[in-house]
């Protein structure tokens, strides 16, 4: 008998709504953040809106990839250092 070994899709080669991941920005300093839908942002939970200016510019970004982000604080540049895996 023939048995598949079905495992959980953990694929987090890139930045996908729902699934943790860590940037570097110009400073040097390190962030942690989720990309959620817009009601359920929330900065004080490091959760932020897909439709932020950083939402909009790191979805789709990968490992070691780096990106401008155009805010209303101004511009600056971010790289991605991981992404996590959701299920822990």
């Amino acid at each position: 008998m023939n048995h598949k070994v079905q495992t959980k899709n953990n694929s987090n080669s890139t930045i996908k709504i729902g699934i943790p991941f860590t940037y570097k920005d110009s400073s040097g300093k390190n962030y942690t953040f989720t990309i959620v839908s817009e009601k359920d942002s929330d900065i004080n939970q490091n959760k932020i809106s897909a439709y932020s200016a950083l939402g909009k510019a790191i979805l789709g970004k990968s490992i070691g990839e780096k990106t401008k982000i155009e805010a209303p604080g101004g511009k600056y540049e971010v790289k991605i250092l991981k992404i996590l895996n959701r299920y822990g």
